[in-house]
């Protein structure tokens, strides 16, 4: 009997970590839910800007928006997780980044304070960090000071700024993704060209070109900001989801384990009762 009480406080403590992990996996889908609707939006915005660039670099000639640079440093932004359950995604990340020269032409800001604390010291004395927000409603902070910082570094000398950070396939496949944010590569300044305007009549563009111009690419790079954090969470959140529905099904097979165990015991037990009292009938009848 102790050993059945054994099992029973077993499953017990087992049927409650199913409980936590259920808890978990329920925040991280409503969580997964609102980002996907905020990556949605942010694709309608991105198309808006898209369809101003396009009006704009059609009616502006090539000086409105030279982006050539003498420098030759190359800053980096990387978007890590911040949050457990979800895998060695920020390992890929590092293995990344290791492929970078570690020098102050190279600068690097990650946003994720866990990938930060990964780091070996020497990296991190070129390296600054800012934590990763919880929810897609304060990535606002978190973009401002990117955009903060690489304002920074093209005024010391760093003409180039790309970004890494987790996208998920189609296929449910997390991976490293790279892109440039600045400059603008002169094939995406074609794209942009071609971009058409909604209505039959486009707009007349009044204003200084080049002012425009600049604007508009801001918004961009804020633009494509927002888009890297928002897939680097999208990819958490969901690897996080497989992981623990891994860690579900697995609790499941070992309830069953223990109830199995549970109900052989009590076999057992049922069993040595009923050889108890067929022993002291036997024993009953030889007396007699």
């Amino acid at each position: 009997m102790e050993k059945i009480e054994r099992l029973h406080r077993a499953v017990a403590t087992v049927t409650d970590i199913r409980s936590i992990i259920r808890t978990m996996t329920s925040l991280s889908i409503v969580s997964l839910k609102h980002l996907s609707e905020a990556m949605v939006s942010l694709r309608e915005v991105q198309l808006l800007n898209s369809e101003a660039l396009g009006a704009t670099l059609r009616q502006s000639s090539r000086a409105d928006f030279d982006m050539s640079s003498t420098a030759d440093g190359e800053g980096c932004i990387v978007i890590g997780t911040e949050r457990g359950l979800c895998g060695q995604l920020n390992q890929v990340l590092l293995d990344a980044l290791a492929q970078r020269p570690d020098d102050p032409s190279h600068p690097v800001l990650i946003v994720g304070t866990r990938l930060y604390d990964e780091l070996d010291d020497v990296r991190r004395q070129n390296t600054e960090t800012i934590e990763l927000a919880a929810t897609a409603d304060r990535l606002s902070v978190v973009v401002d000071h990117c955009q903060d910082t690489i304002e920074a570094w093209l005024r010391t000398g760093i003409s180039q700024v790309k970004t890494l950070f987790l996208a998920t396939s189609t296929r449910g496949q997390v991976a490293v993704t790279s892109q440039s944010l600045w400059p603008v590569s002169p094939a995406e300044i074609e794209r942009l060209t071609a971009v058409p305007w909604p209505t039959r009549k486009p707009p007349a563009v009044f204003v200084d070109h080049q002012g425009a111009l600049g604007a508009l690419f801001r918004m961009k790079l804020r633009h494509d900001l927002f888009a890297a954090c928002l897939a680097t969470m999208l990819s958490e959140h969901g690897s996080r989801v497989s992981n623990l529905k891994l860690a579900e099904r697995n609790i499941d097979d070992r309830l069953r384990d223990l109830n199995l165990q549970i109900n052989r015991e009590r076999q057992s037990a049922i069993t040595a009762e009923l050889r108890d009292i067929m022993s002291g009938r036997k024993s009953d009848r030889r007396a007699n």
